[in-house]
């Protein structure tokens, strides 16, 4: 989803929210809605920034149209903040989140391969540079 241009700001105190003194009222309403796991990605180029979000759940359809109806405060002020931000109105029930024209990598990393026990991403090539890229990424 496309972040618009200056909101960029409230995309971030939003972050901040969800994850400091809205976290309980968040962690309610992903298992309110079944989400089973949520993350999100920031992409920021020259043509402006975009929202990545990924979202695994049994029923990620009826997770969007719940979230869509939902009255819950909680729901209704994510909704809201999130139009504001991207433009997109959840209020109008979809058929689950936009298709992808086609997958471009499904793989998983094993983190445990840089020094990370019982940490699985993505999966990268192994080799010398790939490694001492990720652990300056990661802050190893």
């Amino acid at each position: 989803m496309p972040v618009l241009p200056g909101k960029k700001d409230v995309l971030m105190q939003y972050l901040k929210d969800i994850t400091g003194p809205m976290k309980k009222d968040f962690e309610r309403s992903e298992k309110h809605l079944g989400i089973k796991k949520e993350a999100w990605f920031l992409q920021s180029s020259p043509e402006g920034d975009v929202l990545l979000v990924y979202i695994e759940a049994n029923d990620v359809s009826k997770a969007f149209g719940d979230f869509a109806v939902s009255k819950d405060p909680f729901e209704v002020l994510a909704r809201n903040t999130m139009k504001e931000f991207t433009g997109v109105d959840f209020s109008v029930p979809q058929k689950g989140p936009p298709q992808l024209n086609s997958t471009v990598t499904d793989t998983e990393l094993k983190l445990e391969r840089f020094g990370i026990p019982g940490f699985s991403r993505w999966e990268l090539p192994a080799g010398d540079e790939t490694r001492a890229g990720l652990k300056s990424a990661i802050h190893l």
